[in-house]
């Protein structure tokens, strides 16, 4: 019983040192760790290669994003019929590029954006909807920075679009107004509506201003009845601030809106009439392109625009209405 047990055991042991043996030996031959190494080499360059390719598609693959994300804003600002994702009117465009200029021009204003109305200025403040409506070209002759907004249905006013046109020679000096008026008890009326120049004695900014601040103005220009000087220059101004907007997300701009009211003339309240509003720089267009960028678009809703500055010395034109009595001066 235990010799069978035994050569069992014996032949088990055997079989046991060749299994073992044979890896060993298969290993230690250098010809087959040479391969080894080889085809282990030949894998890791091909991982490599293969990640890489994915690196450069996925990269490819952002940047055909982006660009047509931003073909896709571009195409929405030049042509969208509504407010391109924005609560905001398509800019207007103008007709005659800015430059300087020899002879009178005629400049055209148009805009993509359905059911738009266009407003402009030439007096160098910002347009608004109480402002002249574009009705046909506009001919501009002399120095001139024009100035638009559009509003399309169920949208917000338009970023400002501006040019400047400069014509040779130095523009003409203020000389004294001449108004038309009647005598009357204990003064001159006014006969017909007359546009009077004023200048601003002390600076204004977006930024510190409040609604009910008082405006402090004087006049440029004496105010004359023939030979008679019924205001000399320098004659005190005032009006109000009505409306103050901050720089806001989104590159919106700072705006200050006034209005023009009265001249204090020998002891007696003179009414005048004007409303202007100033806006700064706008970082709109900056911001809207920013939005169009993966990964940083979240900054455009943190970009301001900047503060409306008005600086003393900064000329507005303000109307003396019809009917209006002013004082005769004082011997």
């Amino acid at each position: 019983m235990t010799r069978p047990r035994f050569s069992f055991g014996l032949i088990g042991l055997i079989s046991a040192s060749i299994l073992f043996a044979a890896p060993l030996a298969w290993s230690q031959d250098p010809g087959t760790d040479a391969a080894m190494q080889a085809a282990q080499q030949a894998n890791m360059t091909a991982m490599q290669a293969a990640q890489q390719a994915n690196m450069a598609a996925m990269q490819a693959t952002q940047q055909a994003n982006q660009d047509a994300m931003q073909a896709s804003q571009e195409a929405a600002d030049n042509s969208s019929p509504r407010c391109c994702g924005f609560p905001l009117t398509v800019s207007p465009r103008f007709s005659v590029k800015a430059g300087s200029y020899n002879k009178p021009i005629a400049v055209r204003l148009t805009d993509k954006a359905y059911g738009a109305v266009i407003y402009y200025t030439t007096n160098g403040w910002t347009p608004t909807t109480a402002s002249r409506r574009y009705a046909g070209p506009i001919t501009i002759g002399s120095t001139t920075t024009l100035q638009a907004i559009a509003v399309a249905p169920n949208c917000s006013s338009s970023v400002v679009a501006s040019a400047a046109y400069k014509f040779p020679g130095a523009p003409p000096a203020l000389a004294p107004v001449a108004l038309p008026t009647t005598p009357a008890s204990g003064g001159y009326q006014i006969a017909l509506n007359v546009a009077i120049p004023l200048v601003f004695t002390v600076p204004i900014s977006s930024q510190t201003a409040q609604v009910g601040d008082t405006v402090s103005l004087q006049l440029a220009e004496d105010l004359k009845a023939g030979n008679v000087v019924l205001a000399p220059k320098g004659t005190p101004a005032a009006g109000k601030v009505i409306q103050v907007d901050h720089p806001a997300m989104g590159g919106l701009p700072g705006e200050i809106s006034f209005r023009v009211e009265s001249l204090s003339l020998h002891g007696t309240v003179v009414p005048l009439h004007a409303l202007r509003t100033l806006a700064g720089k706008s970082a709109v267009h900056k911001a809207r392109g920013l939005a169009a960028i993966p990964g940083v678009g979240f900054v455009a809703a943190f970009m301001h625009g900047q503060d409306a500055q008005i600086a003393a010395g900064t000329p507005v034109m303000a109307t003396l209405k019809a009917g209006t009595l002013l004082p005769a001066p004082v011997s």
